[in-house]
């Protein structure tokens, strides 16, 4: 979160149990857009960012490591027109791209959970059931 201004916090009286308020008067910024990071590169660098996310879409979204070392010379794909730069750029504009994340994302392993065993107790005492029996006739 980001504030144009200084924030101004003032502690409520006792009859609130010591909690804090804000002033809300300011203008917040809360996150950073697409806009805001591309602003720090030029029309040429944000067009090659986009071919960079279009060449990872058409391989099958490959990782943006896998697609570097493509962009490089180094794999099985050739004339690639995006480097490493692009790439990277793109990850700085966009983020990470959410579809290459996917399938990708591996939860750890859980910690194996351990059952105690208990020694069978017969119920040897005396026990006694109470019901109601009735039947409804329809005709």
């Amino acid at each position: 979160m980001h504030c144009t201004q200084p924030i101004e916090i003032a502690q409520l009286g006792n009859g609130f149990g010591g909690l804090y308020a804000v002033n809300m008067k300011h203008q917040f910024e809360l996150a950073n857009t697409v806009s805001d990071r591309a602003r720090k590169y030029t029309k040429r660098g944000i067009k090659k960012a986009e071919k960079a996310r279009e060449i990872q879409r058409r391989l099958g979204y490959p990782s943006d490591a896998d697609l570097a070392k493509l962009a490089g010379g180094g794999g099985a794909v050739t004339n690639v027109p995006v480097t490493a730069k692009d790439i990277a750029r793109a990850e700085d504009i966009f983020g990470p791209d959410a579809s290459a994340l996917k399938g990708k994302m591996r939860q750890g392993k859980s910690e194996s959970v351990v059952f105690e065993e208990e020694a069978y107790r017969p119920n040897d005492s005396l026990q006694q059931y109470y019901g109601d029996l009735f039947f409804i006739h329809v005709r």
